[in-house]
């Protein structure tokens, strides 16, 4: 889904009321207590309807140069914390709620 795709969707069921961006960078995928918190500052409540996953890296190196520390920096953030943030966030997803996973060529 693209993100004009997720918007569109986030129109269609009414939430969008309460959008808010949280930065990988300020709340660590495997902290389920800093996600909780977060999401209470943000809206007010201890519960949510959509997460948007948009994050993605990539590297401009060939091959030959490609070292394990950045093939390990592409694949925290592409995979591993998306998954770790989905399964933290699980638990608290409004029943019917959504997850969307935005993929571009980075990712």
């Amino acid at each position: 889904m693209t993100e004009r795709g997720a918007v569109a969707e986030m129109l269609k069921i009414g939430e969008f009321s309460k959008i808010s961006r949280v930065s990988i960078k300020t709340l660590r995928y495997y902290d389920a207590i800093g996600l909780l918190r977060e999401l209470t500052r943000i809206t007010g409540e201890d519960k949510f309807n959509i997460l948007i996953n948009n994050a993605g890296i990539g590297t401009s190196k060939t091959l030959e140069e490609t070292m394990e520390e950045s093939f390990d920096e592409v694949f925290v953030v592409n995979v591993k914390a998306l998954l770790f943030l989905v399964q933290q966030a699980l638990p608290l997803l409004r029943d019917e709620g959504r997850i969307v996973n935005v993929s571009s060529g980075v990712t």
